[in-house]
């Protein structure tokens, strides 16, 4: 409530790290954030003005000694984090580079079958990149039948197995989850059906470097055999 001296505070010796964070192709990532923890105990080290600017480039002050640097860049980018670990930062500064693996939104692959209006349903993703943690990952449907009768299917593994004139992209030999419900939008209206599947990824490191496939089938009476068909979309987890 009033003026409070802290008494005298010790900073310790510091020294800058810097460096710079690319992705496969050698472009700069911009937006990344620098984490630095000490190498051992994982002891979080506090430091501002972490992020990379538009030239990929970063540059933090840190204790001396022996550090852990951690890239983690924003879910709306295709990349996966880096760790650069046991990083020695001396009195005259360390550098720290990063190249960021590859994380796309999801992988596109098969053909969907046309229904009303000629219409093929297509499925895809919002939310980011499947990283671990990303709670707004989600599974978007557009272009349906509006109120139709939809078949939601996840699997571990892809296929192309005929079904109803078209292909079911989801291997239904393995373990998989059928979901049937009905899509909102006026009921019969070519392309009116759409709906959002939220699949927030959970942070367990367990999940990174795993794959989940999905397609979404549709009762429609103007497709043929009274279907119709997304693509498929493989989700391939990572860190």
């Amino acid at each position: 409530a009033g003026n409070v001296h802290l008494g005298i505070l010790i900073l310790s010796a510091g020294a800058v790290v810097s460096g710079v964070v690319r992705n496969g192709a050698s472009q700069p990532v911009s937006g990344v954030d620098i984490d630095v923890r000490v190498a051992g105990t994982q002891t979080d080290i506090f430091v501002c003005g972490d992020n990379t600017n538009a030239a990929g480039q970063y540059s933090v002050v840190v204790p001396t000694g022996s550090v852990d640097v951690a890239f983690s860049p924003p879910y709306s980018q295709p990349y996966g984090s880096a760790l650069q670990a046991g990083v020695f930062v001396g009195g005259g500064g360390a550098t720290a580079n990063a190249v960021l693996p590859d994380c796309p939104f999801h992988i596109a692959y098969g053909a969907g079958l046309p229904g009303t209006g000629g219409l093929t349903p297509a499925l895809g993703t919002s939310g980011g990149t499947p990283r671990l943690g990303n709670p707004d990952y989600a599974l978007e449907l557009a272009g349906a039948r509006g109120g139709a009768v939809a078949a939601f299917v996840m699997g571990f593994a892809p296929a192309a197995l005929p079904f109803k004139q078209g292909l079911l992209l989801v291997d239904i030999g393995l373990p998989y989850v059928l979901i049937t419900f009905a899509l909102p939008g006026a009921p019969g209206v070519a392309g009116a059906g759409s709906v959002s599947i939220p699949l927030p990824v959970p942070s367990d490191p367990a999940w990174n470097g795993f794959s989940l496939y999905f397609q979404i089938l549709t009762q429609d009476p103007q497709g043929p055999a009274g279907w119709a068909m997304t693509n498929g979309v493989q989700v391939a987890y990572c860190d």
